[in-house]
């Protein structure tokens, strides 16, 4: 691992940050999961402000002028879920930084992390009454309701994939009357050390997204469970190969690839699946970051999200 989560949280106008009130708020948010919250260093000095969640540094630096020009660009292009995104960046003046300050290990330290740093950036974006948040990793541009809703997720132990992780989709050739469609995902490597590339499939937008956020909650349940050559799917005929590449079609650097086979072979269930330890029980569990599990959360997005649920089906099948 190598990179650390912040995020943006965007302010109309410059104004003091009450530190005092964002730790009140952080505490009333985790509440029902009792992680500690304290403010360990308040801003004087030049030095930023900065709070400890579950034992873990964040900074929060209020910053007196805009996010720089061109930084959320591709956010704001790409962003659906949020609709006025580019008008909030167009008008807004002012910015506060929310960073952790560690950087993690492995994947179960990642998604804590991101976790403590999406629950701090959602009490700064409560406390001055901000327009609205950039997470950064995933290039993601997130409404105050968007960070609430993923704060709901993380409080009922259900990981908010889809605010953390981008996708940027791309066409393929045209199979009979179907649209190709392949997709990337930006956001998945600070937790994996590799994106998700889905070469083009005749399939719809959906489908796909349902296919690389179930994935990639998997594996931040469990870590790389899969290995290159291997197969997933939601049955014995629904097939997806894997494969491990030093660089993608469509983005540079490691990525799993993914490409959809067919076939009527049945799919051999679980050599994929490693004999590493398995999650805690509790996905805020105290002690040493290296030690803070994910508890054993829902593998697939909420059904009202217009995605069916499935639990994907590790194995190797040989090609034909």
């Amino acid at each position: 691992m190598s990179e650390r989560f912040f995020s943006l949280v965007l302010l109309d106008a410059p104004r003091p940050l009450d530190m005092a009130a964002l730790v009140l708020q952080l505490r009333q948010i985790t509440a029902p999961i009792g992680l500690s919250v304290e403010l360990t260093r308040d801003a004087q000095g030049g030095e930023p402000a900065m709070v400890a969640i579950g034992g873990v540094p964040v900074t929060v630096i209020a910053k007196d002028v805009p996010v720089p020009t061109g930084t959320m660009d591709r956010a704001v292009a790409a962003s659906i879920a949020w609709k006025d995104a580019s008008a909030v960046v167009a008008v807004h003046g002012a910015h506060v930084i929310v960073g952790c300050v560690l950087q993690p290990e492995n994947h179960e330290q990642a998604l804590h992390f991101a976790m403590l740093t999406t629950f701090v950036a959602a009490a700064a974006l409560d406390v001055s009454g901000g327009l609205g948040a950039y997470w950064a990793s995933g290039e993601m541009m997130l409404s105050p309701d968007g960070m609430r809703s993923a704060v709901r997720a993380m409080l009922s132990k259900t990981l908010p994939v889809e605010d953390w992780v981008n996708l940027m989709w791309f066409r393929g050739e045209t199979a009979g009357q179907r649209q190709m469609i392949g997709a990337a995902t930006i956001g998945v490597r600070p937790f994996l050390g590799m994106e998700i590339e889905f070469l083009p499939a005749p399939q719809q937008p959906v489908e796909l997204a349902q296919r690389i956020f179930g994935l990639v909650r998997y594996l931040l349940m469990h870590g790389m469970v899969i290995r290159d050559g291997e197969t997933i799917g939601n049955s014995e005929t629904d097939i997806t190969r894997v494969r491990f590449l030093e660089n993608g079609t469509r983005v540079p650097g490691r990525v799993i690839q993914l490409a959809l086979e067919t076939g009527n072979d049945p799919v051999q269930e679980a050599p994929a699946v490693s004999p590493a330890p398995q999650p805690s029980t509790d996905a805020f569990a105290s002690g040493a970051p290296g030690r803070q599990h994910p508890e054993a959360m829902v593998a697939f997005p909420d059904p009202s999200a217009g995605i069916v649920p499935r639990r994907p089906v590790f194995g190797r099948r040989g090609r034909d």
